[in-house]
């Protein structure tokens, strides 16, 4: 469940198409850190992937969007499509569990 090398990832993609508005976030929790949010499964257009429900203020995930540009901030709401290369639901959940560094490809569905 490591990080897998970029030529190696799916990245952005479903069904092997770039989805636009997808962006990459690399967390690494130290002694005694949580990566601070909380995941449900859902749908993105028929495809398993989990979503963002709560961020909690003290975690890994808090500190990155304190410093992230407001167009890359993830928020309640936003898709997970992988962490470390995976794109299974299963895989990804044990990802976030057992790993303490993780690339995770969010996506933000644009405002209609």
């Amino acid at each position: 469940c490591g990080i897998k090398p970029l030529e190696q990832r799916t990245s952005g993609k479903i069904s092997n198409v770039k989805i636009p508005g997808s962006f990459e976030v690399i967390l690494e929790k130290g002694e005694g850190d949580v990566f601070g949010f909380v995941n449900i499964h859902a749908l993105l257009d028929g495809a398993p992937v989990l979503v963002v429900k709560a961020i909690q203020d003290n975690g890994v995930l808090a500190q990155y969007n304190a410093d992230a540009a407001p167009g890359n901030r993830v928020m309640p709401g936003t898709y997970i499509l992988e962490v470390n290369g995976q794109n299974e639901v299963f895989s990804m959940r044990e990802c976030l569990q057992t790993q303490k560094r993780v690339a995770i490809l969010f996506y933000q569905r644009p405002e209609l």
